[in-house]
């Protein structure tokens, strides 16, 4: 059980979190067991892990956010209004969701403290000069995110699959660069699963990979599946 629990919107001055449809296929109210982790969600634009990385140090186990591309944390928090609502942890439960840092309640809540923001970007340089943040500026890199960006590459084939040609408008917009190999891959089998090999041997998401692939591109799995 968790004493208190953190959960981000662009919503201010919310009497009750209520349940709402979220990554693993259900109604719950979403939190974060670490306040910092919660913070570095509230972001001005979408674009997600094309925008920005997110995750925590394995080094200094702190919290870290870093840029995919040269002013990303301009586009995702400057000037952008939000709150943390603090909530009791008492409904809340860890490991459904596939994120170690989440956890979900199937309740509404009702918060015990709302942290008003009115400049995410102020107030995470806030955190990371108290040493509370790591923020890594483009081309920094840090947990192992490769040079070049070829895990942006995976994502973008296996989630245009998965939800859409708003996809590649992304990888188009972000990072014009990629978008030629994307293409050339989805538009070639033979460079489909030679690509799809190096993700497999190359990245740590092995099984996670091997099954995107199995569900959504069953011809390419069919030709690599032995690997598994």
């Amino acid at each position: 059980m968790f004493k208190d629990v953190y959960h981000s919107t662009h919503v201010q001055h919310l009497q009750i979190i209520k349940p709402r449809y979220g990554s693993h296929q259900k109604e719950c109210v979403y939190a974060a067991k670490d306040i910092v982790m919660s913070a570095v969600f509230i972001t001005g634009i979408k674009g997600g892990d094309f925008v920005y990385a997110k995750g925590r140090d394995p080094v200094t186990k702190k919290v870290y956010i870093c840029e995919r591309f040269a002013g990303a944390f301009d586009k995702l928090y400057k000037n952008v209004t939000g709150s943390i609502y603090v909530l009791p942890g008492a409904t809340f439960k860890e490991g459904l969701t596939g994120f170690d840092e989440e956890v979900v309640s199937e309740l509404p809540v009702n918060p015990l403290k709302e942290i008003s923001i009115n400049d995410m970007l102020a107030y995470l340089t806030t955190l990371a000069e108290q040493n509370n943040l790591v923020m890594k500026y483009y081309p920094e890199r840090i947990d192992d995110i490769p040079s070049d960006d070829e895990d942006l590459v995976y994502r973008a084939v296996i989630w245009t699959k998965q939800f859409g040609d708003y996809i590649l408008e992304r990888i188009k917009e972000y990072h014009p660069a990629l978008y030629p190999i994307v293409m050339k891959i989805l538009g070639s089998e033979e460079e489909f699963v030679d690509r799809a090999k190096l993700w497999i041997n190359r990245f740590g998401y092995e099984d996670f990979i091997i099954d995107a692939l199995k569900n959504d591109f069953p011809h390419i799995y069919n030709k690599i599946g032995a690997i598994k």
